[in-house]
């Protein structure tokens, strides 16, 4: 193929349009957009073996505001601060972050969830909590896989988790007794489990989680209707200032 031939191939194909409905407002990505940032959700759909791939049409329920903030980061901008204009209506700027922070997880953008985890951090409040404990507990509905599998493909069913301190007294009590310690893996199922849970603590706490938490346990147990019940307890390592 003669070099014109290839590069203006190489032209049209960067060039190829993808539709991104948000709630009922179009979006329009090109091929380089969606490939900033990879592997990521966009690549996975479009450039995968899925029915998007074929149609170039996403369908989603997320904001259509904070969408359009996620393309000006697919456009290689720099997106925080977050503006006055860029909050959504019915947010405030720390809902937004915080929002952003979820999209840019569910997007799989790496580096715009790193981002947010920094504005996050240094927005973040003096801690002023007494327990020491901190439980992540989670549904995960209708999966077909293992939490073993790894966090993404784990957490496609995942209701919220809910956020729970604990007291020492509850340490006692289910579901918090004989949860695996993560210091226990021997086989490579464990490890590839331990690996999920880590990156579900990074999906949910942030990149620098590690920080201000250390991992006590976990267990994933298999419920009824197709469901996993999943339980992490995390310890406080970080300093805790109270007030007088």
């Amino acid at each position: 193929m003669p070099a014109s031939t290839r590069q203006s191939y190489l032209i049209m194909e960067q060039n190829q349009k993808y539709t991104v409905v948000i709630m009922g407002t179009s979006f329009v990505l090109t091929k380089s957009q969606i490939e900033f940032d990879s592997p990521n959700y966009f690549t996975t759909c479009f450039l995968g073996d899925f029915h998007e791939a074929q149609t170039h049409h996403l369908e989603l329920s997320r904001d259509p505001d904070l969408f359009r903030v996620i393309i000006r980061y697919l456009c290689g901008y720099s997106v925080l601060p977050l503006t006055e204009k860029q909050i959504p209506s019915d947010m405030t700027l720390a809902s937004a972050l915080t929002n952003l922070r979820n999209d840019a997880a569910f997007y799989q953008l790496d580096g715009l969830l790193c981002a947010c985890d920094e504005s996050l951090s240094d927005q973040e409040p003096t801690l002023e909590r007494q327990e020491k404990h901190l439980a992540l507990l989670g549904v995960v509905s209708h999966s077909n896989n293992g939490i073993d599998t790894g966090a993404q493909l784990f957490l496609q069913g995942k209701d919220n988790f809910l956020h729970m301190e604990v007291a020492p007294n509850q340490l006692l009590c289910p579901p918090f007794t004989g949860l695996t310690d993560p210091a226990s893996p021997r086989y490579f199922s464990e490890f590839r489990t331990l690996a999920a849970v880590q990156d579900i603590l990074k999906l949910e706490l942030g990149a620098g989680h590690h920080k201000k938490w250390r991992l006590v346990g976990y267990r994933a147990n298999w419920a009824q209707h197709q469901s996993y019940e999943l339980t992490i307890l995390l310890e406080r390592t970080s300093a805790i200032t109270q007030k007088d």
